[in-house]
């Protein structure tokens, strides 16, 4: 079982998610993990806590370590792969994104 740091609430591992150090980037490993975790009720209602758009749907950030655009949320490594330079056409950006 594992408490939720929002509702204190404790859950079995499948209804929580692990919520990623402060500061990190981009989540690798579970060195990245703080340790806490967020009951997925607590997350879709929470201002604090976030999932990058691009990363594993398996973690969450601190709402401080994330960045907007386009409408949608991302970690400090993955928001450069929204924003295209302005002589790049969409052709260049889907051939890029898919050699990754």
């Amino acid at each position: 079982m594992e408490k939720c740091i929002c509702c204190k609430r404790d859950f079995d591992e499948a209804k929580v998610l692990p919520i990623v150090e402060k500061g990190t980037d981009c989540y690798y490993n579970e060195e990245d993990l703080s340790g806490n975790y967020i009951c997925k009720h607590c997350l879709k209602v929470s201002e604090d806590y976030g999932q990058c758009d691009i990363c594993s749907e398996e973690v969450v950030y601190h709402e401080s370590d994330l960045e907007y655009s386009g409408g949608e949320q991302y970690c400090s490594e993955h928001i450069s792969e929204t924003e295209m330079d302005e002589e790049e056409d969409w052709d260049d950006y889907i051939e890029k994104i898919n050699k990754d």
